[in-house]
């Protein structure tokens, strides 16, 4: 008995029924669906005979329309062949040809871990019915305040909208949650300075927006949170800034000083993939290189920045003698 499934046979329990999860919402691939074909062998014949046949799937198939958008396996066998080619025509000997294969398998690897890296750190998968609001989250806030702010998100998706008053200058919303609708929650929004405000004190305690606020950004149809409800200690950009300060405190360079050097370390992995493909750009990478450490080092032998007219008066350079080193004669 032999028989062909649907890709997306089978379930994932950790996916569906776990509720308190660790890691990240990964899309699902498995629905449980049943389309299926079965074939047994018949020996006399020596031939395949189909025994049954579903044809119904549980899941979207992709619109007739899109098919040709799709990568086919020809496609890909055609490109990995044409890589290999280019390695097979050079007439090399086997020992280059091995080393050639396994840098181009290599680089197939290296942008699998690229675009798992970037689905996990820096464009999550959005899970929520509100994609814009997560998106900009997800590009605001660093990550573990993501996760917080996107349970707001998801609980803003099941508030109901009960009332909406308006007093002047201010609009009053009154929502409340899916099943407790006894429990009601007013957020205020002050039209002359743009203010939102929630009974509730989340943003106040926490740092980031509740659910309420999420539930009436959505009422309003706005697509960014606004700019007075992004605390900036939990963004991305806080730490770029902090590295930039001067640091006055000794306590705290340590930590500046592996900030920076971590920085610095992704711009020269990114800078080592760019301008490796091209030789005008290695050239150009490199004498840019170059030159930054000569005004780097010129900068830190010379730290007086001061006119030749002002009197500068500084203490001269300790020189070695010549020789070995005194030994000191209290033993120690």
């Amino acid at each position: 008995m032999c028989q062909i499934v649907c890709n997306r046979a089978g379930s994932r329990k950790e996916e569906v029924e776990k509720d308190e999860r660790i890691r990240d919402h990964r899309p699902l691939t498995q629905s449980c669906c049943r389309a299926r074909i079965r074939a047994r062998l018949d020996r006399k014949i020596r031939k395949w005979k189909v025994v049954s046949f579903y044809e119904e799937h549980s899941h979207g198939l992709v619109d007739p329309l899109d098919v040709n958008m799709m990568p086919e396996t020809t496609s890909q066998c055609e490109e990995i062949n044409s890589l290999i080619k280019v390695y097979v025509r050079k007439k090399d000997t086997l020992l280059e040809f091995i080393n050639n294969i396994e840098t181009v398998i290599s680089h197939y690897r290296n942008n699998e871990r690229v675009a798992e890296f970037n689905s996990k750190y820096t464009d999550p998968v959005l899970v929520t019915s509100l994609p814009t609001l997560e998106g900009f989250a997800a590009k605001t806030f660093t990550r573990n305040m993501f996760r917080d702010v996107r349970k707001e998100i998801e609980g803003a998706c099941a508030m109901n909208i009960e009332l909406v008053i308006q007093d002047g200058e201010k609009l009053y919303l009154k929502c409340n949650s899916f099943r407790m609708p006894e429990i009601d929650h007013v957020v205020e929004f002050d039209r002359v300075g743009g203010m939102l405000r929630c009974e509730c004190l989340w943003f106040k305690n926490q740092g980031i927006p509740c659910m309420h606020i999420f539930a009436y950004l959505k009422h309003q149809h706005v697509e960014v949170t606004p700019e007075h409800l992004v605390c900036k200690r939990w963004t991305k950009n806080d730490k770029s800034d902090f590295m930039k300060s001067n640091v006055d405190d000794p306590s705290d360079s340590d930590m500046v000083l592996k900030c920076r050097l971590g920085v610095l370390g992704v711009e020269c992995s990114r800078l080592m993939d760019v301008a490796c493909k091209n030789s005008s750009d290695f050239v150009e990478a490199m004498n840019g290189i170059v030159n930054t450490i000569t005004k780097l080092q010129k900068r830190g032998e010379n730290p007086c920045n001061c006119n030749l007219d002002d009197d500068y008066v500084i203490d001269p350079l300790v020189v070695k003698s010549k020789g070995a080193p005194k030994k000191s004669k209290f033993k120690q």
